[in-house]
């Protein structure tokens, strides 16, 4: 069985499990006189997040769920406006705080265009006529097929709203992957921004846990949230050192996953009744549309299973495909000839 559902999928590699095993360890829930952890090796993950983003801090949280939903609670109250994109993992899949029930966050949202990329114009019309308390972008972003947004965009972005005072968060669970497909370096895509988090269990490879970074004061009030969310760990350095040995050589490991997304996409024989958008292939995901040949993507996921693949239905006629580092070229080429059976029988039952 290929499984192509998503780069959580990523095994551990050698060197993180034998890294856990002789990982130092402290207890991460009790701070220090400056506020810091106690847990050593955890420490030196956050600094290590810190200095490759160029923020002044930086936090482990247990999941890049609870790392969202701490930094809206730092920056909201209940009945606050949260700017953000409609198709956001923020709002379509972690959905608590826009929950009346649950945080009671109020969602706004600002135009884009077929790629995820925000209007700036929409932006200044929202901040100039309701009462914003955050912007949120997502980059890469996860339901436009893995998509980036531009540096230039994103410091427009920044400029309309340092003129309000309004903060921006980026949900950048796979930064590293936008950075890598922008060729830009990651510092240049955190500059603009007030804080962000990314996701070390996806394409990185660790096991678990995500990272939130932002400036001292700010990280210092989010350690406080993560706690009333139950997020305190203790000898978390098990797991922080798979996330600091994701981190040495994530290039590289990103690189790859990028290009065996490429021959997958060539590989794909589309018709007029399945179609990819191969603009929007920008790093390790393929979203492919099966709306013109009225299949639902819920039955091409149970199809494609009976093949031997596996894939994830993300919309009414759209599955994804998601490349990581656990699967090989040959496994690729098994895939798209899966696939290529499979869209040749579309619209002609």
């Amino acid at each position: 069985m290929i499984d192509l559902r998503s780069d959580t999928l990523t095994q551990p590699t050698e060197k993180m499990r034998a890294a856990m095993v002789e990982a130092e360890v402290g207890d991460d829930g009790r701070t220090d006189a400056d506020g810091f952890g106690e847990d050593p090796t955890v420490r030196k993950l956050e600094a290590m997040a810190s200095q490759l983003t160029e923020k002044e801090a930086a936090l482990f949280c247990n999941s890049g769920t609870m790392a969202n939903y701490v930094n809206l609670m730092v920056y909201c109250n209940r009945g606050d406006q949260v700017l953000l994109s409609r198709k956001s993992h923020l709002f379509r899949s972690e959905k608590a705080p826009f929950m009346e029930e649950l945080f009671g966050f109020v969602p706004v949202f600002y135009e884009e265009d077929d790629y995820g990329i925000p209007d700036v114009h929409s932006i200044k019309q929202k901040i100039d006529s309701e009462d914003i308390k955050v912007i949120c972008l997502e980059n890469t972003h996860n339901y436009y097929g893995g998509t980036c947004i531009p540096v230039d965009v994103i410091q427009r972005i920044s400029v309309l709203a340092n003129t309000k005072g309004i903060p921006i968060f980026v949900d950048g669970a796979r930064i590293f992957n936008a950075a890598i497909s922008l060729n830009v370096t990651l510092e240049e895509l955190c500059k603009p921004v007030h804080s962000l988090t990314f996701c070390l269990s996806k394409g990185l490879g660790a096991p678990v846990g995500s990272v939130i970074c932002g400036d001292l004061e700010f990280i210092k009030t989010a350690r406080g949230v993560r706690k009333l969310l139950g997020g305190n760990m203790r000898q978390s350095g098990i797991l922080a050192v798979a996330g600091i040995e994701a981190l040495k050589d994530y290039e590289e490991r990103l690189r790859e996953d990028h290009r065996k997304t490429r021959i997958l996409v060539e590989s794909l024989k589309l018709n007029q009744f399945v179609t990819v958008d191969k603009r929007a292939v920008q790093t390790n995901i393929i979203n492919m549309d099966f709306s013109k040949s009225r299949k639902r993507a819920v039955q091409v996921e149970k199809d494609l299973f009976k093949r031997g693949l596996r894939i994830k239905a993300v919309g009414e006629h759209v599955i994804r495909l998601t490349v990581y580092a656990d699967i090989h070229e040959e496994q690729i080429l098994k895939a798209a000839e899966i696939l290529n059976g499979y869209i040749a029988e579309c619209g002609f039952e």
